[in-house]
């Protein structure tokens, strides 16, 4: 084998090989969905990592396996960053998406793997992945999709690294119970293991269902010891969603106490997802942990992550590594000192670009995250400072509910910008009348009000407008509707995120003495094309792979 590149092999990861970017091609692996398990359990057995169903190139390292619908990724950065600094342990970090670079998604020792380490690893694995194979399924492609691929790429890094990995903390990419990341089986795979479910919340909703409690059980998935099995059955659609949430409190409280516990959740707050919760751990015990329960935190120690939201994570994060590394001592005084130095790119992180212009970056992208990030950047914005916003998000989403957020924030200009690149989609991008006619009747009328009329209902439908255009003129309508009284953001939906920057310099310069606050916002693809804008750069980590007799 000649090929070891890293620009070839992410060229290759991009290209139509991984990537279905077609509506055939997206269909057809929206069909494989559910058979995820299966079809990484072959991949895995075609490049080494699995034998007979098992693999004892990880039976000396140890699992924290993350999913969640909001905080996977920081509660994974946490529990890096606890295990590696307070345990003394060598981590392993599979995250995604990335926001800069794609090594970004493979840490070890919490640096993004060379290019060199990165390079290696595709071709050997796709080496092996296109060799003559045996009775496999048909349908399977002989290479795997993009996350799959990546997927297969961390763990043969991860049980390939020279000097060897203790750890290895996987997040889910979406959902959990047919997610590439649950391919393991647990009891028989794994040194010791731990599994946590941060903040439930709705996203992905077309995939993982419409109601809190099918979410839930997708995100459960990772409770299965045997990851073939069927477990519980899926919640159904047609049940109402609309439980009292005081109702949480009269089911019995799981034990706060987590010895011999292996899977955690945060505190749902609602009783019918907890329910689902204990049901699909199959019988093992489950503890809740952070809201109604009782917190090990010290309410006054410093998280190094910024946001009040990330207590709860923290909490969840110090549970996780108590119980993976259960044979071990460690004072909460070398935790705490850990949980202080977390960094996480993307996450309510601050950038001084100039002494008087802050860049604040946030990737949230679900209506509650958003609200949490806007306090935050309300909390840490500079008093009187010119405030400008850079927003994208996907148009899977409702940008409509996202960007009523924004408005009272009285910012002095608003640019929505493409991000360099983004996941494809075969939905179709709506319009704005249509996203605002849905949004106007969400709201409830007066008694007054003429019922059939819209205030949208006169716009075009605009078939030609970029995505950003569409956001822009939501924006304006939103405006126009919220602040009727109030001077109005300079908004733009054609400029790129670069002259977006550079107006803004220069409306500072020109109001002399000025200082300038820069929110970007609403997509972790944004928020990653604004840091390659500001030239961001990561050390690598140190090691490289052992090589492998098979490639």
């Amino acid at each position: 084998m000649t090929e070891t590149s890293f620009d070839s092999a992410v060229a290759a990861l991009y290209s139509s090989e991984h990537q279905a970017s077609t509506a055939e091609a997206l269909a057809l692996t929206a069909q494989r969905r559910t058979q995820t398990i299966a079809d990484m359990r072959i991949y895995l057995q075609r490049v080494g990592l699995l034998e007979n169903g098992k693999s004892v190139l990880f039976q000396n390292k140890r699992l924290v396996h993350i999913t969640g619908t909001k905080g996977k990724g920081s509660t994974a950065c946490l529990c890096e960053t606890i295990l590696r600094q307070a345990y003394g342990l060598r981590t392993g970090l599979f995250t995604s998406p990335h926001l800069v670079d794609i090594r970004e998604r493979i840490r070890v020792n919490g640096q993004p793997v060379s290019p060199e380490v990165f390079g290696k690893a595709y071709w050997t694995l796709r080496q092996m992945l296109e060799a003559p194979a045996g009775n496999e399924p048909n349908a399977l492609p002989v290479l795997p999709g993009y996350f799959r691929m990546l997927t297969l790429m961390a763990l043969y890094i991860f049980s390939h690294y020279e000097p060897s990995i203790d750890v290895i903390i996987l997040e889910v990419g979406m959902g959990g119970r047919f997610d590439a990341t649950n391919s393991l089986d647990l009891d028989t795979t794994w040194k010791s293991y731990a599994c946590g479910i941060t903040k439930l919340d709705y996203d992905h909703v077309r995939v993982l269902g419409h109601r809190l409690e099918q979410i839930a059980w997708e995100k459960a998935g990772i409770f299965l010891k045997n990851k073939l099995s069927p477990g519980t059955p899926r919640p159904p659609d047609d049940v109402g969603d609309e439980i009292d949430e005081a109702s949480a409190t009269k089911v019995p409280k799981s034990t706060s106490v987590k010895n011999d516990c292996k899977y955690f959740a945060l505190d749902p707050k609602k009783a019918s997802v907890q329910q689902v919760l204990e049901e699909c751990a199959l019988g093992e015990k489950l503890c809740f942990v952070a809201g109604s329960y009782e917190r090990e935190l010290p309410p006054d120690a410093p998280i190094g992550l910024a946001g009040n939201h990330q207590r709860d994570n923290a909490e969840l994060a110090m549970a996780l590594c108590q119980a993976v590394c259960d044979d071990k001592s460690v004072s909460s005084t070398d935790i705490h000192a850990a949980i202080a130095q977390a960094k996480w790119l993307g996450r309510c992180q601050t950038i001084v670009l100039e002494p008087k212009l802050n860049i604040r970056l946030d990737g949230a992208h679900t209506v509650e995250s958003v609200h949490v990030g806007l306090e935050w950047f309300d909390q840490v914005a500079v008093p009187g400072a010119q405030r400008h916003l850079i927003f994208n998000c996907s148009h899977e989403r409702n940008p409509v509910e996202l960007l009523e957020r924004f408005v009272p924030l009285g910012f002095h200009s608003v640019s929505f910008c493409k991000a360099d690149s983004e996941r494809p989609s075969a939905i179709q991008k709506p319009s704005a009348k249509a996203l605002l006619q849905t949004w106007q009747s969400s709201i409830p009328k007066s008694e007054d009000s003429n019922g059939d009329d819209s205030p949208y209902s006169h716009l075009p439908d605009q078939p030609e407008a970029t995505w950003q255009e569409t956001l822009c003129n939501i924006w304006c309508a939103l405006e126009r509707e919220l602040l009727p009284d109030s001077n109005k953001a300079v908004a733009s939906g054609t400029m790129t995120l670069s002259a977006s920057l550079d107006q803004i310099r220069q409306s500072l310069k020109e109001d002399e003495g000025a200082s300038g606050e820069v929110l970007i916002a609403g997509s972790l693809y944004l928020v990653g094309s604004a840091l390659s804008a500001l030239c961001w750069k990561e050390t690598d980590a140190e090691g490289t792979l052992i090589a492998d007799e098979s490639s």
